[in-house]
């Protein structure tokens, strides 16, 4: 087991500014979620309720990770690798603590009281991983074969074990990404037009469809509400979009400088984040409120040139958000935020 080498927790503001129209006020909260004692980089991958986080801690940046769980009164803990494993990432967590990922390719779920075990596979399958887990105990994610190629959607759960979820006609691969607390899971199927944006509830397959324009769409967030978000790919990158039962789906806007983007997640109360790309290859973190997009990294003029926020990967029902930041192009750290309006 490793020990968190950030001892004392720091909080920071950042300013926020609207890119699309007028700039406003909104302030950034941010926690900085640390490393592990001898590695050089983190990444937060999730946040449930309670604002703990999963994600990872890696010895090469990228490379030689370390599956951990953060808290603000416990810090930066590792959660281990399966047996014989160097490897590892937390992907979900839920509101008992449960966290799913995966290690060296093979899935696992990890408790305070059981520690770390593999989830089953299907008998054809020898690799995957697991994406998230609800409060229900309903843990999503993929399953692949030999080579690491045909990856398939599943789901576990204490009653069926694995279950490979339906794909829509003609397509042979998929992957589950996220389940919300009534079991409904988003993620992506092919098809015979193509990769899909996809909803599985009620032992179902919903083809969530594309962006006019666009080839192909992914779903990556669904809250409680059965709102879901995702991105449609085309000739000229990825476009975000918010889809509902209701009105279909709908393309959400990304500020003037950016060419591409994507949404990851959306809470209960609609807010949706997620990533844009702009023309000079540069991530930025952003949310979206009432449809408009804000970056978060707008920060003091000292700090711009050393410190992004990249990435926003989930938000919980209180939005806060888990996120990672970069600075000097080297040196990754996941952070809990919450915007103040």
């Amino acid at each position: 087991m490793f020990s968190s080498s950030n001892t004392r927790l720091i909080w920071v503001s950042v300013s926020l500014s609207v890119l699309v129209t007028v700039a406003h006020a909104d302030r950034l909260d941010m926690l900085g979620m640390g490393i592990l004692r001898g590695d050089l980089g983190s990444v937060a991958t999730d946040i449930n309720d309670l604002g703990v986080m999963t994600g990872y801690s890696s010895g090469f940046e990228f490379g030689n990770s370390h599956a951990c769980v953060w808290s603000r009164t416990k810090g930066l803990r590792s959660i281990g690798a399966l047996v014989g494993h160097r490897n590892s990432e937390g992907r979900g967590i839920n509101n008992v603590g449960t966290v799913v990922g995966n290690s060296q390719l093979l899935p696992f779920i990890w408790t305070q009281t059981n520690g770390i075990r593999t989830l089953p596979l299907p008998f054809d399958r020898n690799g995957g991983s697991a994406n998230d887990v609800n409060n229900a105990g309903l843990s999503v994610g993929f399953a692949t074969r030999f080579t690491n190629s045909e990856p398939i959607p599943v789901s576990w759960d204490d009653k069926q074990g694995v279950h490979e979820l339906d794909l829509l006609p003609g397509g042979f691969q998929g992957e589950a990404r996220r389940a919300n607390d009534e079991n409904a899971i988003v993620g992506w199927s092919d098809s015979m037009s193509g990769r899909r944006a996809v909803l599985w509830q009620s032992n179902s397959v919903t083809n969530l469809g594309v962006l006019a324009g666009f080839d192909s769409s992914v779903a990556n967030g669904i809250n409680i509400l059965g709102t879901v978000v995702g991105s449609c790919r085309g000739r000229n990158g990825e476009q975000p979009f918010i889809w509902d039962s209701q009105t279909g789906m709908r393309r959400l806007r990304i500020p003037s400088y950016a060419v591409e983007g994507w949404a990851t997640a959306i809470s209960r109360n609609g807010v949706v984040i997620g990533t844009v790309r702009s023309d000079s290859g540069v991530n930025y973190a952003v949310y979206w409120k009432n449809g408009l997009p804000v970056i978060f990294n707008i920060v003091a003029p000292k700090m711009r040139a050393s410190f992004d926020i990249y990435d926003a990967t989930s938000i919980n029902d209180s939005d806060q958000v888990s996120g990672s930041w970069v600075q000097a192009g080297r040196r990754t750290r996941g952070f809990l935020g919450k915007v103040i309006r």
